[in-house]
């Protein structure tokens, strides 16, 4: 089998540059051929995909999220998911993905996964004519992860999220929209909607009371109400989650839904900006996948 590097120099703090002749050398005593692709430019990973035709059915991801979700939605909108099978190697900030998925910034354990070849169908999101894999949200503090300097970012890490949220806490975001799921519809008055397909989100783990599984047709929506109290169950739901009770927030669990809002707003996808709308159309099924590479501790979320 030959192995394509898919590599983001720019991920992170550049740090995916200590690893990549080394990760080279190790997959090739696993792989026939393994050859390394560096990201230069806005589409250039898209470009390579779709290029793509059997010369490699192993994408090793080198970046972060941001790169990843480049990764997915080529994979899904040029029909390669039955061609490839990805494994992550996180050098992101956040890494939300990788932290759900419990693949470790270590290459040891990286080669260990795949000799074991356990590979799985993940479900992806999709959103208007957008795909997310993890997380989407529009509304109070969603912005947060894409419009950030990248030089701030990489000064201050992680840490560097948490000072945007302070700054955006007096910034008024408000939007009422309808949203129409499952022969159920409800007008709301938005502080912040979520669209999860994950254990984690924003560094939280997220809470939820029945088991999660990535290959069924199901996806999560958490909506938090505009209220006096919104920043305060804002805090609560990520720590505490479905468990944490309150009248104005909202969780559903839904295989499709559509949402009409009074205005055009910002989607953030995976961390990145998805798209500018104020017409939603969400749907999740067994057609859309992405193949990972994962530990066998994640068996437990995936039914086949």
């Amino acid at each position: 089998m030959n192995c394509l590097i898919i590599y983001n120099p720019y991920s992170g703090r550049k740090k995916s540059s200590k690893y990549i002749i080394n990760i080279q050398n190790k997959l090739k005593t696993i792989y026939q051929k393994v050859d390394i692709f560096i990201s230069s430019k806005k589409d250039s990973i898209r470009n390579k995909i779709s290029s793509i035709n059997n010369e490699y059915q192993i994408l090793f991801v080198l970046g972060g999220d941001g790169t990843l979700h480049e990764v997915i939605n080529a994979i899904i909108d040029f029909k390669k998911q039955d061609l490839l099978s990805i494994y992550y190697f996180p050098c992101g900030t956040l890494n939300d993905f990788a932290h759900s998925m419990h693949l470790k910034v270590n290459l040891n354990k990286a080669i260990k996964i795949l000799k074991e070849n356990n590979i799985k169908n993940y479900n992806v999101v999709k959103l208007n004519n957008k795909h997310f894999l993890y997380g989407s949200a529009f509304g109070k503090f969603s912005s947060v992860s894409y419009d950030i300097n990248n030089s701030y970012k990489k000064f201050f890490r992680s840490f560097a999220y948490y000072l945007k949220i302070i700054k955006n806490f007096f910034k008024k975001e408000n939007s009422q929209y309808k949203i129409t799921f499952s022969d159920k519809e409800f007008i709301i008055n938005n502080y912040v909607t979520f669209f999860l397909n994950t254990l984690k989100m924003g560094g939280f783990t997220m809470h939820y009371k029945n088991n999660i599984y990535f290959d069924d047709t199901e996806f999560k929506i958490v909506i938090i109400k505009k209220s006096i109290f919104s920043i305060f169950n804002f805090v609560l739901f990520f720590l505490f989650g479905e468990y944490y009770h309150n009248k104005n927030i909202l969780n559903l669990n839904t295989n499709k839904a559509n949402i009409k809002i009074n205005k055009i707003v910002k989607i953030n996808g995976d961390g990145e900006l998805l798209t500018i709308t104020d017409n939603i159309f969400l749907s999740i099924n067994n057609n859309e996948y992405i193949k990972f590479f994962l530990p066998k501790k994640m068996n437990k979320y995936f039914k086949q």
